[in-house]
């Protein structure tokens, strides 16, 4: 399976099988379609969910690389960095806390924050 392509694999490897007329639940196609799967995503199958179906493989599969794309999603910026909570050096820091205000009759609100400090040379 090359990247992220799950789905796709999972199609071709089920054309190609009904083409050679394999039965897709037999043990045999099963173990070659989880070595075709990405080693870390197979062993996540089997652990959390132990298939036993071609069905059952395929959606845990699905679901198994759906949660990894889910967890980088989270972890990187989309260009291929770390996100990070840490602040960069020489960052200008507030001195204050982002607030809420309200304006007179209509009590719309809106953010203001204070002014940054300038940092140490």
């Amino acid at each position: 399976m090359a990247g992220d392509y799950v789905d796709e694999y999972i199609t071709m490897f089920e054309v190609l099988a009904r083409r050679a007329n394999m039965k897709l639940n037999d043990p045999v196609n099963l173990r070659m379609f989880a070595q075709g799967l990405h080693r870390g995503l197979a062993e996540r199958c089997i652990d959390i969910e132990s298939p036993d179906t071609f069905v059952q493989w395929m959606h845990t599969a699905q679901r198994q690389q759906n949660n990894w794309m889910r967890k980088q999603s989270i972890q990187y910026d989309g260009y291929g960095n770390t996100v990070s909570n840490t602040v960069e050096k020489n960052q200008p820091k507030l001195t204050e806390r982002w607030g809420w205000k309200r304006t007179g009759k209509t009590r719309q609100t809106w953010r203001t924050a204070s002014k940054p400090e300038t940092p140490l040379a």
